[in-house]
């Protein structure tokens, strides 16, 4: 009981200053910012063109970065989609309750639709994070002396994507929340 305690407290508070507003925000700012961007362009171009910077610092910096960023989209994916596991194992579990409480005459079918809805957008986020993990973020190479710019807006865009998926996970997190308190009302645990 008191892991489970835990793990709620700890939801809630990594949960408190996130708005839907925040959420719908930073959907708006990933759909409409990334229009003059190439992502996913091929990496041996991406090489080639490397190749026709002279200054040799400049070339191991920019495939560093572009490394970096690779690197970074992935770390960020694993992590999401091991806590996003991890809730759906946590769901499975509710789910187990919510199913022995209906068969001991509990009135907890509204919360099973919630629970199977919060799986399907379980499933959505993460074939998101699939897509999501199969990006890779490598800027257009035009010029040497734009090279800082054209990082800077491929690391906004990772990072806005990368936020997107983030304020998704939030909402499941939230959603989670919110069927465990019907469940203790449903139940009498008052808390």
């Amino acid at each position: 009981m008191p892991k489970k305690t835990t793990f709620c407290l700890i939801l809630v508070f990594t949960l408190l200053f996130v708005s839907p507003s925040d959420i719908q925000a930073i959907a708006n700012a990933t759909s409409s910012g990334s229009a003059g961007l190439k992502l996913g362009q091929n990496r041996e171009e991406f090489k080639q063109k490397i190749q026709a910077i002279k200054d040799e610092k400049k070339k191991a910096l920019a495939t560093k970065l572009e490394e970096q960023l690779n690197n970074l989209n992935d770390k960020a994916t694993q992590v999401m989609a091991s806590q996003l596991e991890k809730l759906g194992n946590f769901l499975t579990r509710i789910e187990e309750k919510a199913k022995t409480m209906e068969s001991a005459g509990k009135p907890v079918a509204q919360v099973l639709t919630q629970i199977a809805t919060l799986r399907s957008n379980i499933t959505q986020l993460q074939t998101k994070l699939n897509d999501q993990k199969e990006k890779q973020y490598t800027p257009t190479v035009t010029a040497e002396n734009t090279l800082r710019i054209q990082f800077s807006e491929v690391k906004t865009t990772l990072h806005k994507d990368i936020q997107v998926l983030r304020m998704e996970l939030v909402k499941i997190r939230l959603d989670l929340i919110d069927i465990i308190k019907s469940l203790q009302t449903i139940n009498g645990v008052s808390k």
